[in-house]
């Protein structure tokens, strides 16, 4: 009976025991596919990861072909590597906003990160500057000179020197010149030069320009000149005529002065200044005024061999010196002149006919200074003579004028016989 037992207990102990073992093999098959189930839904989710992933790849690669390419995601790998890569996954929105901000280089070569905005637009970076222009403005002037319309009315003047020949060419006013500061582009080869010809189209012959020319024989104006320049001809000590324009209707200062050889020249009628000294120092012997003539400047005929002298009524001043030291012979001054100036006839020993209009004022000083004249009449319109007005005037005898006018006080005072008309 007790060996029944036992083997009833032994039984049910297998039976027990047989029971449970199912048990747990049915708990390990369970929990077998319970992780079988968790692996299969990690590797779903890797593969949606990497999905995820390609696709930020691809559109960060589509915005902006020069960011670098996104790392693929191996699905071998652990899953905190796949972890690991869904948390750096961007959205793609924002990545390609990103993206759009290109990082642009400053001028100290660093780039600048510009970040996106609320709106998704990338901020203006306040360390990016304007890029200056690589490109090095022309410094030639010869070109630019060239290239560059003529916006201006500057006359265009040519020149040309060609077996001795100085041409003139262009339109409007030549240059005036200054010395050796601001000379003429012809001055170095002025010796050269033996004749000149002046072409239409020049309406104005600059100061000095041939100055110095001292080989010059000829000149030739054309007919639309006005004006000649201050020592425009000055010392051309070869030039012995010349014919000028009736075109001209004022010759500046010096304007031949020192021309030693010159002789003869016409004065144009349309004439009505003749420049100081513009014909001291030369051999102009005969001179016709023009009608239209209204001032002489200081020493015009300065030395030069004048024999005779006509005035036109519409002169007005006849300035210091103007015909000092002249060969003039007798001269007629007309009442338009109201003053004689100071030595206008400075020791002309020729000097033996005056003859002064009424209507002239005054009679300056040295004015007839050493003059050959034995009698002179004096208007009743004179109200002052300066005292050496005839000194060294030593065949001075007698004046003649109007009983108790200033001629006459003036005689009575100086010693000279007076004799009333």
């Amino acid at each position: 009976m007790k060996r029944f037992l036992t083997l009833l207990l032994a039984l049910c102990m297998i039976i027990c025991l047989s029971a449970c073992g199912k048990e747990e093999t049915g708990s390990d098959t369970a929990s077998d596919v319970s992780q079988t189930e968790t692996v299969g839904s990690q590797a779903e989710n890797l593969s949606e990861t990497d999905t995820v992933t390609d696709t930020s790849t691809q559109t960060s690669e589509n915005t902006d072909k020069e960011e670098s390419k996104d790392t693929p995601t191996n699905s071998t790998e652990p899953i905190s590597a796949t972890n690991s890569s869904t948390s750096s996954t961007t959205n793609p929105t924002e990545s390609s906003n990103s993206t759009a901000s290109t990082n642009k280089p400053t001028e100290s070569g660093k780039p600048t990160t510009s970040k996106p905005t609320e709106s998704g637009k990338p901020t203006t970076s306040t360390n990016e500057k304007p890029t200056a222009s690589t490109t090095t403005p022309s410094t030639n002037t010869e070109n630019s000179t060239t290239n560059k319309p003529n916006t201006t009315n500057t006359p265009t003047i040519t020149w040309s020197l060609i077996n001795g020949k100085l041409t003139i060419s262009g339109k409007g006013k030549m240059d005036d010149y200054n010395g050796i500061v601001n000379c003429s582009p012809w001055y170095n080869q002025r010796e050269s030069i033996v004749s000149i010809v002046v072409e239409k189209g020049i309406t104005h012959i600059g100061k000095e320009a041939f100055m110095g020319c001292r080989n010059v024989q000829s000149v030739a104006l054309n007919g639309q000149i006005v004006s000649i320049g201050q020592s425009a001809f000055n010392a051309c000590e070869k030039l012995e005529q010349i014919t000028l324009p009736e075109s001209i209707t004022t010759l500046g200062d010096m304007a031949f002065s020192n021309c030693k050889k010159l002789e003869t020249i016409n004065i144009p009628n349309g004439v009505t200044h003749i420049g100081a000294h513009a014909f001291a120092f030369t051999r102009v012997a005969n001179i016709n005024l023009p009608n239209k003539l209204v001032s002489i400047g200081e020493s015009a005929f300065f030395m030069a061999p004048i024999t005779s002298i006509s005035f036109p009524n519409t002169v007005t001043q006849i300035d210091v010196s103007a015909f000092a030291l002249t060969g003039i012979t007798n001269v007629t001054i007309p009442s338009s002149v109201k003053t004689i100036s100071d030595k206008v006839f400075f020791s002309c020993n020729q000097l033996k006919n005056i003859v002064i209009e009424n209507g002239i004022k005054s009679i300056g000083y040295q004015s007839f200074y050493g003059c050959t004249m034995t009698s002179i009449t004096i208007p009743e319109s004179v109200i002052a003579i300066d005292k050496y007005a005839f000194e060294h005037c030593t065949y001075l005898k007698t004046i003649y004028g109007k009983s108790g006018s200033y001629a006459e006080n003036f005689a009575n005072e100086f010693g000279y016989t007076f004799i009333a008309q």
